[in-house]
């Protein structure tokens, strides 16, 4: 059964039983108000009767007020003690005496047939009534039939309206259930749910678009990721097949004797020597980023600042052409991995260095301020294009692929994975053929 015809059901039983429980309460109540108005009336009527007889004490006198009652379907009966003075009622003399009240009762009251039968008892004078309520009876049967008419009409109104209602509520479910099936049957996650008011169910639709946004950026950066693995395997593929392709060229010259020059083979062996050292170098990068992915939180509290006067002395023992001009402040302690760290500086300082052209000046400035750190060059600088890529594996700005200037183009990945795992963040800026700045934003204490 359809979830319009279930609301619809529902709310029509329940109109009709709710109708059904008011009218019978109101004929029940309306009928039992009427029937105390006429013992009311009656018991009134019987002691007008007495306070009469009392006057006169004769039942010739009572004639014409006898009279004018039985016009009004209202029999009669007088009694005196056991002795019956006047009656016009038919009924069997033990159905009257069970209508005589006792020494305890004012009044005794009893319905039968359509008939109200009212006892009233006053100084050993009893005085019977029997009086037509046919007219109470008869006009419940009119309620009866007046409140069936008029539940009829009601109830083919009201249901009309709870039509138009439920289809009003369930076309906007509708709706939403048309996007759900798109998006089930074709995976249309661009579909969206039209706007459909402010209420319970607009909120739904809302919600579902929000939905929808979300999976699509989820889709997005699923297909972003599959792409970077991608290139990255094509990269990697690249990298390994150009250097064992020369091993194997240059090996397979030796092996078979193809050249006998001393200097040639020895040429060739440094070459073979050259690119087996790249590659060397390029599981090194690449055991490190896994490693990096895998790594546990081993970080003390140091002061980075001596940390960096280290590993620059170094690196001017390594690079003596180098210039290193610094400013570093004299403490900044953090929580930090000093392998992690050491391993951040070297890979930016080298790309520094690598970015200057030969034989020109190199000179690599740094500064820690401000829990900012620095590191800028004035080497070739970097494309706009190539700035949003240089962080991914394998990505390098040198286009003609040469290992000698550009590197194995993981150096910033792996500095990426240790600046994320201190939850740092950093930024590059470059203008080309003038400077880079590379800026690590370290977390305060």
């Amino acid at each position: 059964m359809r979830y319009k015809n279930k609301i619809f059901i529902v709310f029509f039983v329940l109109i009709l039983i709710s109708i059904t429980i008011v009218g019978y309460l109101i004929i029940k109540n309306t009928f039992r108000r009427n029937l105390e108005m006429q013992i009311e009336q009656s018991i009134s009527q019987l002691n007008l009767i007495y306070m009469n007889y009392s006057l006169y004490e004769n039942i010739d006198t009572m004639t014409p007020i006898i009279n004018q009652y039985l016009q009004q379907n209202i029999n009669i009966e007088i009694r005196n003690e056991n002795s019956v003075l006047f009656s016009n009622i038919t009924n069997n003399e033990k159905f009257l005496e069970m209508l005589v009240p006792n020494d305890s009762q004012y009044s005794k009251v009893y319905i039968k047939d359509e008939f109200l039968y009212t006892g009233f008892m006053k100084n050993d004078i009893t005085i019977i009534s029997k009086t037509n309520i046919s007219s109470i009876y008869d006009f419940k049967k009119q309620q009866i039939k007046f409140f069936i008419e008029i539940s009829f009409i009601f109830t083919f109104f009201v249901t009309i309206m709870i039509y138009l209602l439920v289809k009003i509520l369930t076309d906007r479910i509708k709706i939403l259930d048309k996007v759900a099936r798109k998006i089930s049957q074709n995976n249309d996650y661009n579909i969206r749910v039209p706007e459909i008011g402010n209420d319970e169910i607009g909120t739904l639709g809302k919600v579902i678009n929000q939905m929808l946004n979300s999976i699509n950026e989820d889709i997005e950066n699923i297909n972003k990721i599959s792409n970077n693995r991608q290139e990255f395997i094509n990269n990697l593929t690249h990298e390994i097949r150009t250097p064992l392709t020369s091993i194997v060229g240059f090996s397979s010259l030796i092996k078979n004797e193809k050249t006998t020059d001393i200097k040639k083979i020895k040429e060739y062996s440094t070459y073979i020597y050259n690119e087996g050292m790249f590659l060397k170098d390029l599981s090194n990068k690449l055991t490190e980023i896994i490693l990096l992915d895998n790594k546990k939180c081993s970080k003390e509290k140091l002061n980075i600042s001596e940390m960096l006067l280290y590993i620059i002395s170094n690196l001017k023992i390594k690079f003596p052409n180098v210039i290193f001009n610094d400013n570093i402040c004299e403490k900044c302690y953090k929580y930090i991995d000093k392998v992690l760290f050491k391993i951040l500086i070297e890979n930016i300082i080298k790309n520094s260095i690598t970015a200057y052209e030969k034989n020109k000046n190199i000179i690599i400035e740094i500064i820690l301020k401000d829990n900012i750190l620095i590191i800028k060059d004035y080497g070739k600088g970097i494309k706009k294009s190539d700035l949003e890529k240089i962080k991914e594996p394998l990505y390098t700005t040198n286009y003609d692929r040469n290992k000698d200037i550009s590197g194995l183009g993981l150096g910033l990945t792996i500095c990426n994975k240790i600046i994320k795992y201190h939850d740092w963040t950093w930024r590059i800026d470059s203008e080309e053929n003038s400077w880079t700045k590379t800026s690590i934003f370290l977390e305060r204490e």
